[in-house]
């Protein structure tokens, strides 16, 4: 199983200097509940991690990470009342981790034991460090500063204490697959054959994003879209 992670930034800026200079910018941007604007990236083609990892990308033009910012608090913590708030989430878009889904041995039938296995490769974290400079560096441009905006906690630009804040923020991206792979009729591995059949059963087969056997590097939407078509065909004999 492999799947999508994310971690947040956020910057804040106290309301009362908002609402005293040029609240226009920033008052109605905060009162939204969507992402504004959407941004795929790529960690520099000489990192070290390359040193370590082939990059996993499709392509020299695929993304490592996506960053989204929120014109608004976003997750769950309390949401403090003396300023307004600008999130960047940032969705590591080629994991290399992956984790796994097995029965229960003492209740089969029971809940699945699932570990999505964040963050267990070196080069899983080493990409959201960069994405966390790279947005530290953004708010800390000459546009921002008439606004006040500030991290709303405190950022030392270490390994240590990025590693630190990513691991205690990091959460699941929503987009998991591999569960049920696919994979060569004549591979002794995975779940399905290219037919969409499981392996070892007649008249079954699995068509969602779970057979997906690596995550793409970006929405998996389109990627289901395409096996539906496909195993449409495949199902009609076409």
């Amino acid at each position: 199983m492999a799947g999508h992670m994310q971690v947040a930034l956020r910057g804040s800026c106290p309301k009362s200097h908002i609402l005293n200079r040029n609240g226009a910018l920033y008052a109605p941007l905060c009162a939204l509940q969507n992402t504004s604007h959407i941004k795929f990236s790529r960690i520099p083609e000489g990192a070290s991690i390359f040193d370590q990892v082939a990059d996993p990308t499709a392509s020299n033009e695929g993304p490592h990470y996506e960053q989204l910012i929120n014109n608004n608090w976003v997750f769950n913590d309390p949401l403090p009342d003396t300023s307004y708030f600008l999130t960047m989430l940032h969705f590591l878009s080629s994991p290399i981790s992956h984790g796994s889904v097995r029965l229960n041995p003492s209740d089969p039938n029971g809940m699945a034991l699932i570990d999505p296995g964040y963050l267990n490769e070196e080069f899983d974290v080493f990409v959201p460090r960069t994405a966390l400079r790279e947005s530290i560096q953004y708010m800390r441009a000459p546009a921002w500063q008439k606004f006040n905006v500030t991290p709303h906690f405190t950022v030392a630009d270490n390994d240590n204490t990025l590693t630190e804040i990513i691991r205690n923020y990091v959460g699941g991206g929503v987009r998991c697959v591999g569960t049920a792979r696919m994979v060569s009729h004549d591979s002794t591995d995975g779940v399905i054959g290219p037919d969409f059949n499981l392996k070892g059963v007649d008249g079954l087969r699995i068509v969602d994003a779970s057979v997906i056997p690596y995550i793409p590097s970006g929405h998996t939407m389109a990627v289901v879209y395409a096996l539906a078509e496909r195993a449409s065909d495949v199902i009609r004999g076409v």
